[in-house]
């Protein structure tokens, strides 16, 4: 599959087969992937650590919302992306591959790869992780993604069919979100009450008496009232 978009820490590209009409929405995609966190290296312990960087959440989410627009098909999309490892930023990489669709106006997140640690002999270039191939899923028997659902944001997790059949061995790779924004409708402004023929004409008699208003401004009032009949 061709490259659809090359940076310095991910590549995107896209199936031809198209999925439904549903499109992106660039600031849901920004709040899934800044709420993704994994398991730290040791999963011996509970700790998590951010899995994308809120400018990384936010490029990916505009690249990925600018290229459902501009095909206007919905489609599967593949991510890959990187971080360098530190101890030798040339030669070794945290890779993390994964594929993202909507379906039923639900977001999948389908992830191959979850900040896996690469080690290249010499200098790693971009076919090494930026050419996006199908892998098989891993699975393990703990949750290594974690999502905090809030009140628009819903969230699951699917079993892989692979690690379905292994004992104790599930895989949580598989995300679904659904989004289900509560709007919250403005009360329609209060129409105040149609008096009556006869309360508006006592009214006007009312105010005429306490010296309001002068016999001629009653006059015109009272005609007024009676054309609306």
């Amino acid at each position: 599959m061709d490259v659809l978009v090359k940076t310095d820490q991910f590549s995107i590209s896209s199936s031809s087969q198209e999925i439904n009409k549903f499109e992106f929405d660039k600031d849901e995609l920004v709040i899934i992937f800044t709420s993704i966190e994994t398991l730290v290296d040791n999963f011996s312990n509970n700790k998590t650590k951010r899995l994308f960087d809120p400018i990384l959440s936010t490029e990916l989410a505009w690249n990925l919302q600018k290229l459902q627009s501009k095909e206007k098909l919905g489609k599967k999309y593949y991510v890959s992306m990187i971080r360098e490892d530190p101890i030798a930023p040339y030669s070794r990489i945290y890779r993390t591959r994964f594929i993202i669709y909507l379906r039923e106006e639900k977001y999948i997140l389908e992830f191959l790869e979850i900040d896996e640690n690469q080690i290249y002999g010499n200098q790693y270039n971009f076919s090494d992780w930026g050419i996006f191939q199908t892998i098989d899923v891993k699975c393990s028997s703990k949750q290594i993604l974690k999502l905090e659902e809030t009140k628009e944001m819903k969230v699951s997790f699917a079993e892989n069919k692979k690690c379905k059949d292994e004992i104790l061995s599930k895989d949580y790779s598989t995300v679904i979100i659904n989004f289900e924004y509560q709007v919250k409708k403005e009360k329609p402004p209060e129409i105040p009450t149609l008096k009556t023929v006869e309360e508006r004409l006592e009214e006007l008699n009312r105010i005429y008496k306490k010296g309001l208003i002068s016999k001629k401004e009653f006059e015109i009032g009272k005609k007024k009232i009676l054309n609306e009949l």
